[in-house]
């Protein structure tokens, strides 16, 4: 008897403690599970979405909204000019979801049009043609490689110098540092901008830059950095698929350099920094200057114009007058509102004793214009406020709803 009351003990409590770690355990895999479950979701959304996301729109918007004529862009399959075979062939794709990103606002999707172009069919016209419908012709086109991929770190070693990539028609060199990085890749990607009319390339109508990806320890954390003409970014990337969140912010970032050089805009003002410059874009701008006619340096100064009246000025305005103002110089009212605009500008700045052509003037107000929301002055906010009314600018007969619109602030910080 008492060896079975002993058997019935010990069976009892070893049936208890299996169950106990039946349950313990089934606990820690559902946990396991859910915590996976919701990583993947997070990845799933950062393989799509970039730092880019919010700049790329408030470009688009503002590169629009300072345009006099509308911009249709074909955007042309992406080569891979190197030996890799093993490259994602989807930089087309994703240039086009750029594309799209940027027409995100009414004010870009009026003036802009990015078409999708395959080599095989007519370079000129869409793609895909539909009954009663006239494709219209592409104005510019966008077209690039990949002129790079390589592996330069294999092993668990500090690599700390200057490097020189770019295996395309630039090579940017760039000091860069990593600490214990299981392979370093860099790929670089070249993209060009042509008037597809004459199939030219226009001036300062590339861009090439390099993605640097390093493996941070063992983990899926991953160091990037974006290496240009005088430009270095850094990124931290804590998702498994990297490489392709990686080339997206590489291409969405291109896309941003390469607009923004052709039409001579401080295109890093919508990555919210000072220090970050082109410098090959203002030595452009300093040496194209002085063969400049006054027409085309009003030109100039007409859409600087604009850009100030739309996030300074458009708000103090009624919308039935702000629509019919215009800094069109081929107009009269256009001209003087450009010239009225830019001396109080001027004067705010302590410039009017400068020429008004005088280009170190010009290019002081061309750093501090808010392009893309940043840089803000309250000061001159303040100084509108007390100087601007509706009488200010000659309006003119046209109503324009884009130059309705206000310029919000949203993206500026």
């Amino acid at each position: 008897m008492k060896y079975l009351i002993k058997f019935l003990g010990v069976l009892g409590l070893s049936i208890f403690l299996l169950t106990s770690c039946s349950g313990f355990n089934y606990d820690r895999l559902v946990q396991e599970e859910l915590y996976k479950r919701k990583e993947a979701k997070i990845n799933k959304i950062f393989e799509t979405k970039t730092k880019l996301e919010l700049p790329l729109r408030t470009f688009g918007r503002d590169f629009a909204y300072i345009q006099f004529k509308p911009y249709t862009i074909g955007i042309y399959p992406i080569q891979n000019e190197t030996k890799a075979k093993n490259i994602p062939l989807t930089i087309q794709r994703i240039i086009l979801t750029a594309g799209y990103k940027l027409l995100s606002s009414p004010v870009a999707y009026t003036r802009l049009k990015f078409i999708n172009v395959n080599f095989l069919e007519d370079r000129y016209y869409l793609t895909v043609y539909r009954r009663g419908f006239i494709p219209p012709s592409i104005t510019f086109s966008i077209e690039g490689s990949i002129t790079e991929y390589d592996t330069i770190v294999e092993s668990y070693n500090d690599f700390s110098g200057d490097i020189t990539v770019g295996g395309g028609s630039t090579t940017t060199d760039a000091g860069v540092s990593f600490n214990k990085s299981e392979g370093i890749t860099v790929l670089t990607l070249d993209l060009n901008f042509l008037n597809k009319r004459v199939n030219a390339l226009l001036p300062l109508g590339y861009s090439s830059n390099s993605l640097v990806l390093a493996r941070k320890g063992k983990g899926n954390a991953f160091y990037l950095y974006l290496l240009g003409n005088g430009i270095t970014l850094g990124r931290d990337i804590y998702v498994i698929n990297s490489t392709s969140l990686g080339l997206r912010f590489l291409t969405e970032f291109s896309l941003i350099q390469l607009l923004g050089r052709v039409d001579t805009l401080p295109y890093w003002h919508c990555l919210r920094d000072r220090n970050v410059k082109d410098d090959l874009l203002i030595k452009y701008m300093r040496e194209e200057w002085y063969k400049l006619n006054e027409e085309r340096k009003l030109l100039r100064y007409s859409k600087l114009a604009k850009l100030y009246f739309g996030y300074y000025i458009a708000r103090y305005i009624p919308t039935d007058i702000r629509g019919r103002i215009t800094f069109d110089i081929k107009t009269k009212e256009g001209k003087n509102n450009t010239i009225r605009l830019i001396n109080l500008l001027k004067r705010f700045y302590r410039l009017e004793k400068t020429d008004f052509y005088n280009f170190n003037a010009y290019l002081y107000l061309w750093k501090q214009s808010p392009f893309c929301g940043y840089p803000r002055n309250r000061s001159l906010e303040e100084y509108f406020s007390k100087n601007i009314n509706e009488r200010t600018f000659e309006p003119s007969p046209k109503f324009d709803p884009i130059m309705a619109t206000v310029l919000d602030w949203s993206n500026s910080r």
